[in-house]
């Protein structure tokens, strides 16, 4: 796995910013392909691709730094709440879009 890691990622890119490109061009490419977003044309829907992507990852992020400033010293316990929160905002994050293209869906029967 390390040996494909460094094939495919520079090594001057930490795997932190790696998977941080990783998630914003996921986000994105969710996000673009979105049926509420199917009539916008395609200045705006890269625009609210662009914005939903920037506050959905550096939103998590800022909400983990908080949270690590109010989480005891326990590395466990902290990688825990890290977890569970990422797995909380991508569950929340992706009923929304959901809720959005079944609305949108709905109201054009």
């Amino acid at each position: 796995m390390k040996c494909l890691f460094l094939r495919v990622i520079p090594r001057y890119i930490s795997l932190t910013n790696a998977c941080l490109v990783n998630t914003i061009s996921g986000t994105g490419l969710y996000l673009y392909s979105s049926k509420h977003l199917a009539q916008a044309n395609p200045k705006e829907k890269l625009l609210f691709c662009a914005f939903g992507t920037v506050m959905f990852n550096l939103g998590s992020m800022l909400l983990w730094a908080l949270g690590r400033t109010v989480a005891p010293e326990n590395q466990v316990l902290r990688t825990m709440i890290g977890a569970a929160s990422a797995a909380g905002a991508v569950y929340l994050g992706r009923n929304y879009v959901t809720y959005l293209d079944t609305h949108i869906r709905s109201s054009k029967d």
